[in-house]
């Protein structure tokens, strides 16, 4: 998978460096303005999940690469996230770079 920051978009290839699908950009903004794919991980059912590179977001697409839903792993305090993961239980695994903890939802 590769998202650009600079440009908006997030492209997943195969193992063959094929490209499989581009990913629908069409994002609610986020504190108005637009997200940026930072870090990027897939989870036990195909969804894909894209850390904002403000770090305080994470959008969710589906399966199919359409925009399903967001939230914010920090609204009740402050943090800010650089890396993203999927354990193999199906938890979100955030390193929060605030307060040097892995943040599990």
């Amino acid at each position: 998978m590769i998202g650009s920051s600079k440009h908006n978009f997030l492209k997943i290839y195969d193992m063959n460096i094929e490209k499989v699908r581009e990913l629908n950009t069409d994002v609610p903004s986020i504190q108005g303005r637009k997200w940026r794919p930072h870090q990027v991980c897939s989870d036990n059912e195909g969804n894909i999940l894209v850390l904002d590179s403000g770090g305080r977001k994470v959008i969710v697409f589906n399966a199919d690469g359409e925009y399903s839903n967001q939230f914010d792993p920090f609204s009740t305090k402050t943090g800010q996230s650089s890396q993203i993961r999927v354990n193999s239980d199906g938890n979100v695994l955030l390193l929060d770079t605030v307060t040097a903890k892995c943040l599990i939802f």
